[in-house]
């Protein structure tokens, strides 16, 4: 699997470079620049805690057609609701509105898949992507910014 960490090149979990710890390093390192270093830890959790997303839309599973069929379910569901409940149809502007597109993203992220799922054909896959995750985690919370001096 191809992963996109922060301001480095992707990264292939299942051929990984030599210098992956160096990678994630800089990538950490740029993900914290302008931070305080008495706040490094808020960075690391919000770092580590993005990590699943990141995973997640590097997979095949992060097609655009999945989550087209998910909006326009919602989408039917609310002009459902509309003509049952209103006897009214949903105009243009509901579906383009800022809380509509607030739902399709509390849905998304309320019904994602876990990570082991997204191959659900090739568990050693899944083993190795996931062995790269708890690497990268254990990289960054060991991560200190350097002295000067």
């Amino acid at each position: 699997m191809i992963i996109r960490l922060p301001w480095i090149n992707p990264i292939d979990t299942l051929n990984l470079p030599e210098d992956f710890e160096d990678q994630v390093k800089e990538s950490f390192k740029k993900y914290t620049k302008g931070t305080s270093t008495d706040y490094t830890w808020m960075d690391k959790m919000t770092y580590i805690s993005r990590l699943p997303l990141i995973f997640r839309n590097t997979t095949n599973l992060s097609d655009s057609t999945i989550a087209e069929g998910e909006v326009k379910d919602l989408i039917h569901e609310r002009l459902d609701y509309e003509l049952e409940e209103e006897d009214d149809v949903i105009d243009r502007d509901d579906v383009y509105s800022f809380d509509f597109m607030c739902d399709c993203f509390a849905y998304g992220m309320r019904y994602m898949r876990p990570l082991h799922e997204y191959e659900p054909y090739s568990s050693s896959k899944n083993e190795e992507t996931e062995k790269v995750m708890f690497r990268i985690m254990k990289i960054v919370m060991d991560w200190e910014p350097e002295t000067k001096g």
